[in-house]
């Protein structure tokens, strides 16, 4: 099992969806959480991309939601792109991915939690926050993450949902946070 935490969310036994939204392709991790008398025990289970090589957006997103499976309960966490309006990088990418997104919550994927970047990543160098992420990871979990950016934002994404981490994949001392204080 993964690292013993103690946090607030749906208080049965569950699995989180957290996405790294891509225009053709997602990075994708699922987590087994499990309650307790002791506390939540957590388990990165699977990490993977889901392609749709047509970059259409509901398939991508009927996609994602397949990997429920016979799931009871799944709670989808994901990465909201974020606009900057003094930059100059076109926008249209991000739109694309807030389509995707959208998809998702259309085709039923809930409940359904958006976190903008900033607020869990930070503004770290990739290779920095990615090496954080895999020193978090059981030697189990480490074995399932593939060398892909999109993979590795996913389980970082999935590490902060579930409190194991704090912004920036810093591992930290103080409680985690509580389900109804993500936004």
């Amino acid at each position: 099992m993964g690292t013993l935490i103690r946090y607030e969310n749906p208080p049965v036994d569950h699995v989180l969806c957290a996405i790294d939204p891509g225009k053709r392709a997602c990075g994708v991790s699922l987590w087994a959480v499990k309650y307790r008398d002791d506390g939540v025990k957590t388990e990165l289970t699977w990490c993977g991309l889901v392609e749709e090589k047509s970059g259409d957006p509901q398939k991508l997103a009927l996609k994602i939601i397949q990997l429920k499976k016979t799931v009871d309960f799944f709670v989808y966490y994901a990465e909201d792109p974020q606009f900057y309006p003094l930059k100059r990088k076109p926008h249209d990418d991000l739109r694309s991915l807030k389509r995707v997104l959208q998809s998702l919550q259309r085709e039923g994927a809930r409940p359904f939690f958006r976190i903008k970047p900033v607020k869990w990543k930070g503004n770290l160098p990739k290779k920095i926050h990615h090496d954080r992420v895999l020193r978090q990871l059981s030697a189990a979990e480490s074995k399932l993450v593939p060398v892909d950016h999109n993979v590795r934002d996913a389980v970082a994404l999935g590490l902060y949902a579930l409190g194991r981490t704090g912004r920036g994949a810093v591992q930290h001392a103080v409680p985690p946070r509580k389900a109804h204080e993500f936004e």
